[in-house]
């Protein structure tokens, strides 16, 4: 019990950080941990029963334990790169998230058992109508990046910016179960990125608390939304996570704020090769990944 808390507080540290990391999804973290079904299982079916409570309260405390520890061990190390090195940073984000395509591709489409040399369809098969979903995912995070909103400052805290920085945290952790979509790509696009990661920096209660409130409430409606259309719409619903990781990559390099440094030859060379590495880096992860088609199941 003792190892597996804190391989859980271990995991939620990977996901804190890469929640405050613009670009990088903590849903595809949680695929490569091995979480990500369980998860939603657990936040979807908390009410159900007592023993569903308390089975969720065990496993989310040490792995929300962890990614409070990564939020503050990454935050403020990433404000430092991105200020320097914002090019080969984004860079290495962007390899990192489309290198998790294949892992979730070989999720949807099983590979062919062979028995007594004949090849056994172990999944649905391929139809290029599958790709629709991802087109329209792909599409929607572009537009997103394309058409974001400017930063916003924030002086002094009113109703409104109280509402907003609530409904900011709970687009971010809503986002944060969508596998492609970077909790930290919504808040640049809807301008509070900066300062919350400011809050953070400077233990800022006030904002951090109001940004926290929103958390349950985007946690629970986003967990009950993909678990029903994880069950109803198996393939579309992979194809469009398909497509919000290809669409995050895209984002990625549409953000202006990727060219802010490190944007001369030897920056781009590095670039090149960060996104390689980051790329490299989960296409091996996935292959310790057992069961590949269990990672989405609830």
């Amino acid at each position: 019990m003792v190892a597996a808390n804190a391989m859980l507080v271990v995991k939620g540290a990977l996901i804190g950080g890469c929640m405050i990391v613009p670009g990088m999804s903590a849903g595809t973290v949680m695929i490569l941990c091995g979480l990500y079904g369980v998860l939603i299982g657990h936040i979807s079916g908390f009410y159900k029963s007592k023993q569903q409570f308390l089975d969720a309260i065990k496993f989310v405390i040490p792995l929300a334990i962890g990614a409070i520890i990564g939020i503050l061990a990454l935050s403020h190390g990433l404000e430092f790169l991105i200020e320097k090195f914002a090019l080969p940073v984004f860079a290495l984000f962007a390899g990192l998230v489309l290198g998790s395509v294949p892992l979730v591709i070989e999720s949807t489409y099983k590979k062919p058992v062979i028995a007594r040399n004949e090849a056994i369809p172990n999944g649905p098969p391929f139809k290029v109508w599958h790709l629709i979903p991802a087109i329209i995912a792909c599409a929607l995070v572009i537009c997103f990046a394309v058409f974001s909103a400017p930063e916003t400052e924030v002086k002094d805290l009113s109703v409104t910016t109280g509402i907003m920085f609530i409904v900011a945290g709970a687009i971010t952790t809503a986002a944060m179960l969508i596998p492609g979509i970077s909790g930290a790509f919504l808040l640049i696009l809807i301008g509070y990125y900066n300062t919350v990661l400011d809050a953070v920096n400077t233990f800022n209660i006030p904002i951090l608390a109001l940004f926290v409130l929103g958390a349950p409430i985007g946690l629970f409606v986003a967990a009950k939304g993909i678990g029903f259309f994880l069950r109803r719409f198996k393939i579309m619903s992979y194809m469009a996570i398909v497509g919000f990781l290809v669409g995050s990559v895209v984002g990625i390099f549409l953000y202006p704020g990727t060219y802010d440094s490190a944007t001369n030859a030897l920056g781009i060379v590095a670039a090149a090769i960060l996104f390689v590495i980051g790329f490299a880096l989960v296409v091996m992860l996935s292959k310790f990944q057992k069961n590949k088609e269990e990672i989405f199941k609830i």
